[in-house]
């Protein structure tokens, strides 16, 4: 009689650490997959965020060369005074149809006015952006201000004074930052747009600078 006792102790014993065997398995098998999972989904992340940055620098550089097209036949066309500028952009809005796709064509000045095919204006990066869909606002010239509006997603148009930039008046656009500067497109210079610029170089050629960003961004 105790010795069957005994088996069925054993036997119950055995079957509970049966059953906390399984229960750890099933456990460690759901936490296994859970890890697979989620590592599955931040591959997928990476490889959409990667994609995405890729096409918005497609999209960026796309644009970059149209102005840079524009540029050259403004350079071509040399025009002398405002109405002519007008008048050339109107005619360019037309042939080009600019309307049909929705792109408006302007021309800014070294003060911070822009021309466009209906006349000038004088307030480009805080109101005349809205035409584009874009806001934006003036900053204040620091570092720190800089890297926030960057942080942000937002970039920053530099109005900059004669330097390494201009030798009268230009604007270039800081996009990025990292350790050793700021990331600059600088549609006068390739050469200056391959490389970083520190704060120290860039802060002293600013006139002044505005960060610019989607409508309700």
């Amino acid at each position: 009689m105790q010795k069957a006792k005994s088996y069925r102790n054993l036997i119950l014993g055995c079957c509970m650490a049966g059953g906390a065997m399984l229960l750890a398995f099933f456990f460690l098998y759901h936490t296994y997959i859970q890890d697979i999972i989620y590592e599955e989904r931040l591959n997928q992340m990476e490889e959409i965020t990667h994609q995405m940055f890729q096409n918005l620098e497609d999209v960026i550089d796309s644009h970059w060369d149209r102005v840079t097209e524009e540029c050259n036949y403004l350079k071509d066309a040399n025009i002398q005074t405002t109405d002519e500028l007008c008048r050339h952009m109107k005619k360019k809005y037309e042939l080009s149809a600019y309307a049909d796709h929705k792109i408006m064509l302007m021309a800014v000045d070294s003060e911070g006015g822009y021309y466009t095919e209906s006349g000038t204006s004088w307030s480009l990066w805080t109101d005349g952006l809205s035409a584009l869909g874009l806001s934006g606002e003036e900053l204040s010239l620091s570092e720190n201000s800089m890297k926030k509006a960057l942080d942000q997603g937002k970039l920053i148009v530099c109005s900059m004074r004669p330097g390494d930039f201009t030798t009268s008046g230009h604007y270039i656009l800081l996009f990025d930052y990292d350790d050793t500067g700021f990331c600059v497109k600088d549609p006068n210079r390739v050469n200056n747009s391959s490389h970083t610029w520190d704060y120290v170089t860039l802060s002293p050629q600013i006139k002044n600078l505005w960060a610019i960003s989607p409508t309700g961004f």
